[in-house]
């Protein structure tokens, strides 16, 4: 079956109604209708806590207006991120949860997507206080992943180790000569330096620990991939920006293992009502090549 996923990743900022002072503002009904006009048929958010309370009230409201069914355990109180997604293309197999605290994603979905293998799916939102702490949630991140990809699939399937794992990462991203200008230390707020630069005062380098981890374990960065492959550098540095509506790093990502890297393409920013852009881009589950990946784990 060729089949074209439509994936969003959306940072919905303090649940969609909640201001940064913790004062009430309903923009549930315009971000839905901003994720509903991109037809997703898996979206992962993230800032989402407040979905999960009064027994998924707005949870449901949102899945309702958007057209699709939640991963209804993906959701907590006290859990940032969370899924939902198309049963009418896709087919929820397993979800397993992480049991330990902070651990910067809520657990692993397992996704038959009408291939001979499946799809494991991650949410993250990686911490933003703290640089060792993010570190060791992306080591977590990578790790269940690729395992949740490599035990569970169908008797006799190929081991395609096929995942995809998206969200905010809150760390700069690698460097990438088409990308704009990276900011100065100066010009954030001290908040923000703990984790996305390191040094002495003065002679602050960024901190790209977590994106090494990521490319050190052969996951594909989705902006870069895509970006090496056309030498318009308008395309490039609309690929690279920052997601931030103030600018800043380009914190939210989409990143693949080895064998979906030839099944992803069309990478864009969507405004939506957040602080964040939102990330959307397409799946081609046919063309996940179980030719490119690792070795199985020993």
């Amino acid at each position: 079956m060729d089949t074209i996923f439509r994936c969003m990743s959306a940072n919905v900022w303090r649940s969609g109604v909640l201001t940064p002072e913790g004062t009430r503002q309903n923009r549930i009904p315009a971000l839905c209708e901003a994720i509903a006009a991109q037809s997703p048929h898996l979206l992962g958010v993230q800032e989402a806590n407040e979905w999960a309370k009064h027994d998924h009230r707005l949870l449901d409201e949102v899945s309702e207006r958007v057209g699709l069914s939640a991963v209804r355990d993906s959701f907590a109180p006290d859990r940032s991120t969370g899924l939902l997604y198309d049963p009418q293309v896709m087919e929820l197999v397993e979800w397993e949860p992480v049991f330990e605290a902070n651990a910067g994603f809520g657990g692993t979905a397992l996704f038959d997507v009408g291939g001979p293998f499946f799809l494991s799916v991650i949410v993250v939102h990686l911490s933003h206080q703290s640089a060792p702490r993010a570190l060791h949630q992306a080591s977590l991140v990578n790790d269940r992943a690729r395992r949740v990809a490599d035990r569970r699939q169908p008797p006799g399937a190929v081991r395609a180790e096929a995942s995809l794992v998206f969200g905010d990462v809150n760390q700069p991203d690698l460097f990438h000569p088409g990308a704009p200008p990276e900011p100065a230390p100066e010009s954030l707020p001290a908040a923000n330096l703990a984790y996305r630069f390191k040094g002495r005062a003065g002679a602050e380098t960024v901190n790209r620990d977590v994106a090494e981890l990521f490319e050190r374990c052969r996951w594909h960065n989705v902006a870069h991939l895509l970006a090496e492959q056309t030498d318009d550098p308008g395309g490039q540095a609309r690929l690279l920006a920052p997601t931030g509506h103030n600018g800043g790093f380009a914190v939210d990502r989409v990143l693949v293992t080895q064998s979906v890297a030839p099944a992803v393409s069309n990478l864009r920013h969507v405004d939506i009502p957040s602080d964040h852009r939102a990330l959307v881009w397409e799946l081609a589950p046919e063309l996940i090549d179980p030719a490119l990946t690792t070795r199985r784990h020993i």
